[in-house]
């Protein structure tokens, strides 16, 4: 059902815009605000990206709905960041180096949570 879903949407441009605009609304996190909050290193966010894109791809969630690269320009300099859908931000977090003792303590919370 999803594959016919995704069928339609990318063969009537219309859907298509409408269902990219939905998610993009649903992003409602900054990559650079995780990594600067959580103290994540370059290469520690990087390795979490790609097993939070792991896991979308293993359950055949449409990656592009969570997680999309895009360009910001501040004081004249352009970079990329990244927006993340809720569901990717936590994922990212519970992947990070667990040598991070931000991320150590939130698998640890995460945890106890479940436990509970």
């Amino acid at each position: 059902m999803e594959a016919l879903i995704q069928y339609i949407l990318y063969n009537n441009s219309a859907l298509a815009e409408f269902n990219d605009a939905f998610y993009h609304s649903k992003m409602t996190h900054y990559a650079s605000e995780l990594i600067e909050e959580f103290d994540f290193s370059e290469e520690e966010f990087l390795q979490a990206l790609n097993k939070a894109s792991n896991t979308f791809k293993t359950l055949d969630i449409p990656v592009q709905n969570h997680i999309r690269k895009i360009y910001k320009i501040e004081n004249g300099i352009s970079y990329y960041d990244f927006k993340l859908s809720p569901l990717a931000y936590a994922l990212i977090l519970v992947n990070g180096d667990t040598h991070n003792p931000n991320v150590a303590k939130l698998q640890i919370e995460l945890i106890n949570k479940i436990l509970d």
